[in-house]
C-alpha cells in the first residue's frame, strides 16, 4: 500500500486511522474523513504533505514520524482543532507561516528533523511557553 486506501469514504465516521508501518508514499487528493480525529503514520516514505489535509476538519492529533516529509502545506493552520501535531524523524528544514495560527495547539513534537540552530531558536520564540515544544 503506497497511498491511503480511497475506500476509507465509504467509512465517513472514522475517528482514528493508524497506517503505521506501511509503505505510504503520499496522500490522494480525494480522501474526506470528516470525523476523523486521530491520523497516525508511522515509517512510511511521505516526503509531503498536501493542502488536502484540510479534509480531516476536526483532526485533533496528527503524527507522521519516521517519513520523509520535506515539507508541510501552507494550508496547515486551517486545522483550527489540531491539538497536537507530531512530526519527529523527517526532512523538515521549515514550516509554513499558518503553522502559528494553530491556536489549540497543545503539543508539537519536531525532533529528527533538520532546522537550523538560528530557526529553532526563531520557532521557541513564536509559540507560547505553555506549548509542549521539543525540537
Amino acid at each position: 500500500m503506497n497511498t491511503i486506501p480511497s475506500f476509507l469514504n465509504l467509512i465517513p465516521n472514522l475517528k482514528r486511522l493508524d497506517l503505521s508501518n506501511n509503505p505510504i508514499q503520499y496522500f490522494p487528493i480525494d480522501i474526506h474523513l470528516p470525523h476523523l480525529t486521530q491520523l497516525y503514520i508511522k515509517g512510511g516514505s511521505i516526503k509531503e504533505l498536501p493542502e488536502e489535509v484540510v479534509n480531516f476538519p476536526n483532526l485533533q492529533l496528527l503524527s507522521i514520524t519516521k517519513n520523509k516529509v520535506e515539507k508541510l502545506p501552507d494550508n496547515i493552520g486551517d486545522l483550527k482543532h489540531l491539538k497536537a501535531l507530531i512530526l519527529s524523524s523527517n526532512r523538515l528544514q521549515e514550516l509554513p507561516d499558518s503553522i502559528f495560527n494553530l491556536k489549540h495547539l497543545k503539543e508539537l513534537n519536531l525532533k529528527g528533523n533538520q532546522f537550523s540552530d538560528a530557526y529553532k531558536n526563531q520557532i521557541r520564540a513564536e509559540f507560547s511557553e505553555s506549548l509542549k515544544l521539543y525540537l
